[in-house]
């Protein structure tokens, strides 16, 4: 099947009613409403792969990361083309950090939070109950507002 067969089954299954399918930001509206069916996501993917505008499907692909199992999120990456997959890449790595923060199992003892982007910083903050990993962010966070708000996580102790 080519890319528009896949389109035109993801307006069926998602119900979008009317959508011009040349147009990249119908599409991405449309990404976007079929990463919430589990249902659509083989044609997701199968769109996303044949998608001519691969910076679009990476963003998609980053946006169905917290639909999709953990353990499917490499197999997604492989789908788009190799000069679009930095950046899910590196966000697959976040997560990753991020979970097990979040779970209760921080392994980021032997991570440097100064090679943590914004994104991951910020998140952790508001996921970590683990003292040392705030008061890493606290110290070193990679701005004012993060080192302020871990600060103000650690409470009147970090003072």
């Amino acid at each position: 099947m080519g890319l528009s067969d896949e389109l035109r089954l993801l307006v069926s299954l998602t119900g979008a009613g009317e959508v011009d399918l040349e147009d990249e930001h119908a599409r991405l509206d449309l990404y976007r409403r079929s990463v919430q069916l589990s249902a659509a996501r083989e044609h997701l993917l199968a769109g996303l792969k044949l998608e001519p505008v691969q910076s679009l499907a990476a963003a998609v692909v980053v946006e169905a990361f917290p639909c999709i199992p953990p353990a499917d999120r490499v197999a997604w990456v492989r789908n788009l083309k190799p000069e679009v997959r930095d950046f899910p890449s590196k966000r697959i790595r976040e997560l990753e950090i991020l979970e097990g923060i979040a779970d209760g199992n921080p392994n980021v003892s032997n991570l440097d939070v100064d090679d943590w982007s914004d994104w991951l910083q910020r998140r952790v903050i508001e996921a970590a109950d683990d003292a040392d990993i705030l008061q890493q962010l606290a110290d070193a966070g990679r701005t004012k507002a993060i080192r302020a708000r871990a600060r103000e996580r650690l409470g009147p102790a970090a003072g």
